[in-house]
């Protein structure tokens, strides 16, 4: 694990920045899903300062390891909202967070009843029962990635698989149809411990109620024995929201929707304009000068 600032102090500010914590859609990552250079310089700045940066995503674990295999990240990742968090180096599951097989049996005959598409994550595969938009982008980001890691799986009957060869960490399904998925989200939200929140404009995640990025942040900050006064989070999207909240500078991309901007402490330029490189330097790089010391 990454060193980290112990005794660093900011002359004349409140917050101490330790490590530092960023979405990747539309907050890290570029139209064309890349690292703009600009980004990947401003991380590396801060990582020399011994400031760790962690990727937090709704993607699954294996979609986040190639970028921060990319740029030689040593901290945990954060995946599926939440639901994990896992060591890319060691692969030591540090934090865990799986669904009851019961209950997703349950929403799985919900999905059945209105022959709506849906999708289930377990650490490295997706698995559906019929193909839909976020399984054939899923596919053809892992060709992309030259299939490292992330595996995608047509299951005839999931139930077959739930709570015995698979660990569900986080159900997902498209917004394709403005009469039908108002239904679906008023049914799972009425079965108790789940919770349901958008992830990008056209995708919604279902999960249990008490998995979350900002709950994932709790976690983190005990891992590395900080406070969340310590981490600045980086964000974009509705399952962002709780996150930039908890964090002590929580900062919305210039892209982000309302109800984001509204919590967050600043809002950054757009994630096209390199947000998270303007957010880096704001309160992490241009303190350089003003650290008191490493341990």
């Amino acid at each position: 694990m990454e060193q980290i600032f112990h005794r660093a102090k900011y002359k004349g500010c409140e917050n101490v920045i330790k490590l530092v914590v960023s979405d990747m859609d539309g907050t890290l990552l570029n139209k064309e899903g890349r690292i703009s250079p600009q980004n990947e310089k401003a991380i590396q700045s801060a990582r020399e300062m011994g400031v760790p940066f962690v990727l937090c995503s709704g993607r699954i674990y294996s979609a986040v390891k190639p970028y921060a295999e990319y740029l030689k990240l040593k901290a945990p990742i954060i995946g599926c909202n939440g639901a994990i968090i896992k060591s890319p180096e060691t692969g030591e599951v540090l934090y865990i967070n799986e669904m009851n097989p019961e209950v997703v049996c349950e929403v799985v005959d919900i999905f059945r009843k209105y022959d709506h598409y849906f999708h289930f994550y377990d650490e490295d595969t997706v698995y559906a029962e019929k193909r839909g938009p976020l399984f054939d982008y899923i596919e053809k980001m892992s060709k992309k990635l030259g299939g490292s890691g992330i595996k995608t799986e047509i299951v005839e009957d999931v139930k077959t698989i739930v709570g015995k060869s698979v660990q569900v960490l986080k159900m997902g399904f498209n917004m394709i149809d403005d009469e039908v998925t108002p239904k679906i989200i008023e049914e799972v939200k009425n079965i108790k411990g789940l919770t349901v929140v958008q992830s990008a404009p056209s995708l919604m995640d279902i999960m249990n109620e008490d998995v979350s990025k900002g709950k994932a942040l709790e976690a983190l900050a005990n891992i590395f024995n900080i406070s969340t006064d310590e981490i600045m989070a980086m964000g974009d999207n509705d399952n962002d929201e709780d996150m930039i909240r908890t964090a002590g500078v929580g900062v919305a991309m210039g892209n982000a929707r309302d109800a984001v901007k509204a919590v967050a402490d600043d809002v950054a330029v757009h994630h096209e304009e390199d947000g998270v490189a303007w957010a880096l330097e704001k309160y992490v790089l241009s303190k350089r000068d003003e650290y008191e010391g490493v341990s």
